[in-house]
């Protein structure tokens, strides 16, 4: 369960990905233009 807005999820690795939008984590760098993303 999210512990920011209490979302639950089924499987774990949705909920690491629903974090990184809290934490504005940006993981994934286009090749092309440099731009960060959350998720590839």
């Amino acid at each position: 369960m999210c512990n920011v807005n209490q979302k639950s999820f089924v499987q774990k690795g949705h909920l690491n990905v629903h974090v990184k939008t809290h934490e504005n984590v940006k993981s994934y760098v286009c090749s092309m233009c440099q731009k960060t993303f959350t998720t590839n």
